[in-house]
């Protein structure tokens, strides 16, 4: 992907030194990279380490690059990305990466170029890529992914997509490959911009999740590794806030399912002296771009994988200086033996009435810590809701447990015979969002519905937000007719899921038994991030509550859902 600066209203929102003469000639990227490190690691989030607890990748630059001592790798594998095919020097570039990738490696089994194989997608880029591999030293087996550039031609998606599958023999722009035993899994988007901010975004159908699912289901019980590739990245992550994902939610959920998972994205051309693994439920891996990098348009790098029984090894190559990047050898241990269980969090502002099911309830998840690392993996959890003493026709505040049994994902084991047990407490003391209705001083309805009432929706993923042209200044609020009187002692606010444009960091809370006169009862700070907040006052009779938002980021206001406990 060309685009590397962002502008956040249009988007509707928002080193080491490698120890060669060549860089010590430029800025001190060591610091650069500890400072943004920090930074992009605070600010989005999530792990973004050279070791991996969980399925745990270690940096192992002497262990990785003095491979030829261990046993023979079960598989190996070349990964590149982002050639942008158009000219003389991306030419040079792509052969100069071939070349690099036989010499360290001749005998490797397969190689992925995982998105953006050309620059525009035209009949004369993919003939001059044809020519190219002919001519170069290669795995027979070879595959691809499609890029959002492979549609940069706006001759239309059905003319781009049939381009691309003719190119590399396939009917779909998914598709499954058997290297060695393991699983190779191709994604691709089916639709291109050409404009809007969700333009590059992959736009994955029904249809192609469907089949995602079904093909990790099968592969799964091999407990092999399972290697998917998609151009474009999961949501903020690898040096990218920008929509990249349509269905970003919906991939999450599904990889959430099979932590042997293994995704590999490209499209940011992020330099992999960044860190470039990230552990959540799967394994997420940066393949950076042959173009050019985040670091300058003179680097070049990618990825060489070997995979064993028990680790997969994987080494960032400098194809510019030829040479192997310290900072980018990691090694992921594949087999994990569970140590203990978490307790989940007590649950409360469940809604009055909510259906006595584990998923109306919300029951999550528990997370369970391992031998080979503290970063829990999840587990899903059979709960016994039909012998709790919940009773949904009481219209009262309820609490009580719920007991629930653990099933192990695939590549966990219990050898010391950990229970695979755990309870939850839950309580019952939300007024339901199905009878309220949201009014607002401001919001965004004309780019986008972010309209009062979808902070009343149930779902998390939409949200409320003023006005994007910020001609309503704060502070701005959004009101809850409750549907009834109560007696209430806290506001629940839930910031939007993504991004951070318009999360409330300064408050006040009103309520009201009319309507029409309200009285302050609470006002504070929260922080800056997507947590759940809670705003607590002294018990009252109310029919109506206002969040009035005095601060928030970037001047807007906005709130994925609000709930109202009593």
């Amino acid at each position: 992907m060309k685009k590397i600066v962002k502008d956040q209203n249009v988007l509707n929102e928002e080193v080491k030194t490698v120890k060669n003469d060549s860089f010590n000639v430029e800025m001190d990227r060591r610091t650069f990279l500890h400072k943004t490190t920090m930074f992009v690691g605070a600010a989005m989030g999530v792990a973004l380490v050279n070791s991996i607890p969980g399925l745990p990748a270690s940096a192992v630059a002497s262990a990785a690059a003095n491979s030829s001592i261990m046993n023979s790798p079960k598989m190996t594998l070349n990964v590149i990305s982002d050639i942008h095919l158009s000219d003389q020097r991306t030419s040079e570039k792509f052969l100069a990466a071939l070349k690099d990738l036989f010499e360290i490696a001749p005998e490797v089994d397969a190689m992925v170029i995982n998105g953006d194989l050309t620059n525009y997608g035209t009949d004369k880029e993919y003939s001059k890529l044809r020519e190219l591999l002919e001519q170069s030293p290669k795995p027979e087996k070879t595959y691809m992914t499609i890029g959002n550039h492979e549609f940069f031609n706006r001759q239309g998606n059905e003319v781009n997509i049939k381009r691309f599958t003719d190119f590399i023999g396939e009917d779909h722009v998914y598709y499954e490959k058997m290297v060695e035993g393991y699983s190779f899994i191709f994604l691709g988007s089916e639709t291109w911009g050409p404009d809007g901010p969700y333009k590059d975004a992959a736009n994955l159908s029904e249809k192609q999740l469907n089949w995602l699912e079904d093909t990790l289901e099968k592969r799964s019980k091999n407990k092999k590794p399972i290697f998917v590739f998609l151009h474009q990245q999961m949501e903020n992550t690898f040096d990218a806030s920008w929509p990249s994902l349509i269905q970003d939610k919906e991939l999450n959920n599904i990889l959430s399912k099979y932590p042997q998972s293994i995704i590999f994205s490209g499209h940011t051309h992020q330099d992999l002296l960044r860190p470039s693994i990230i552990q959540k439920d799967f394994t997420m891996i940066n393949t950076t771009a042959v173009y050019y990098t985040t670091f300058g348009m003179d680097e070049s790098q990618g990825l060489h994988l070997e995979v064993y029984d028990n680790k997969i090894i994987v080494k960032g190559r400098d194809f510019y200086r030829k040479q192997w990047i310290p900072e980018a050898q990691y090694t992921i241990d594949i087999q994990k033996n569970l140590k203990s269980l978490t307790a989940p969090a007590d649950i409360i502002g469940v809604a009055i009435g909510t259906a006595k099911t584990a998923d109306a309830l919300g029951l999550p998840t528990v997370d369970l810590v391992t031998d080979l690392g503290s970063h829990p993996i999840q587990a899903k959890v059979t709960w016994n809701v039909n012998a709790s003493n919940y009773d949904p026709t009481l219209k009262t505040v309820q609490t009580f447990t719920v007991n629930g049994t653990v099933t192990l994902p695939n590549g966990v084991k219990n050898p010391h015979n950990v229970p695979l047990t755990t309870s939850i407490r839950v309580t019952v003391n939300s007024i339901p969002q199905s009878q309220m209705t949201a009014t607002a001083t401001s919001q965004e309805t004309s780019g986008d519905n972010n309209s009062a009432s979808m902070a009343i929706d149930g779902d998390p993923q939409t949200f409320w937000h003023t006005k994007w042209d910020k001609s309503d200044v704060l502070p701005q609020s959004i009101t809850l007719n409750l549907g009834g009187t109560y007696p209430i002692d806290k506001v629940a606010y839930l910031p939007r899921p993504s991004g951070n444009n318009g999360n409330i960091t300064g408050y006040n809370v009103y309520v009201s038994i009319d309507g029409v006169t309200f009285t302050k009862v609470a006002s504070g700070t929260w922080e800056n991030n997507n947590s759940k907040k809670l705003a607590t006052f002294d018990p009252t009779d109310a029919s109506h509550v206002k969040l009035e938002a005095t601060a928030g980021v970037n001047g807007w206001a906005s709130a994925a859902e609000i709930s109202v406990l009593v």
